[in-house]
């Protein structure tokens, strides 16, 4: 399926187990349309660049 996830994410409310988001630079723009999509329990794995210094602190402010 093709199309802009933010549009087409509202047909699968909790549906996934597991949602894997590769995109570095732009995933945090998705990430509350992969939680509405993901099931209880799921996980999302998401991947972002972050400083070495401060990857916990960048990451966790993140996912605030």
């Amino acid at each position: 399926m093709f199309g802009d996830v933010s549009i087409v994410s509202k047909n699968y409310k909790q549906k996934f187990d597991r949602i894997i988001m590769p995109h570095p630079t732009i995933s945090e723009e998705f990430l509350k349309d992969a939680v509405y999509c993901l099931k209880d329990k799921g996980v999302i794995h998401f991947y972002k660049f972050v400083s070495k210094d401060n990857a916990f602190e960048e990451a966790e402010e993140i996912l605030k």
